[in-house]
């Protein structure tokens, strides 16, 4: 039996499809990405669906290098292509998604991970990102604004 999943939840869970597509075979990508975004009818859901994917994939080397630069003590090769593809999308959303709370994005990728990947993959997820989202907002790249987002700080007790 299916557990229930916010609707947002959902729509994250195609991100990582796609960019999964794209990852293992780009030349069939625009197939796959045109019959996983004929299914969603609400504007707001594909408009979300289309960014996340086109900054993923926009900044994949740069993500990529990102990432690599942030698994002290892990061989890259070792990582699964599923966990960086889930720390992708949370890159993703840091930088380009300003009104997504950084707390909110990291326990949404370790709900997908949870459900994706392997039975750890939500611990090495959750420690990948906090240290990429602490050096990325010491940088400045991370800019919060929005309903309920008081211009995120680094709280003192992280």
């Amino acid at each position: 039996m299916y557990k229930k999943v916010s609707k947002r939840r959902a729509l994250r869970f195609k991100v990582l499809q796609l960019l999964y597509a794209y990852n293992n075979n780009s030349q069939g990508f625009d197939f796959t990405y045109n019959e996983v975004v004929s299914e969603i009818t609400d504007e707001a859901d594909r408009e979300f669906i289309n960014n996340a994917v086109k900054y993923s994939i926009q900044n994949f080397d740069d993500y990529s290098q990102i990432i690599k630069n942030n698994i002290a003590n892990w061989d890259e090769d070792r990582v699964a292509s599923i966990d960086k593809l889930i720390i992708m999308m949370g890159i993703t959303e840091f930088i380009h998604f300003d009104d997504i709370p950084t707390k909110v994005t990291i326990n949404e990728m370790l709900e997908v991970a949870k459900e994706f990947s392997t039975g750890q993959s939500n611990k090495f997820v959750n420690g990948v990102l906090d240290t990429i989202y602490i050096k990325l907002n010491e940088q400045g790249v991370i800019k919060k604004a929005g309903r309920g987002l008081i211009n995120e700080k680094i709280k003192s007790e992280r």
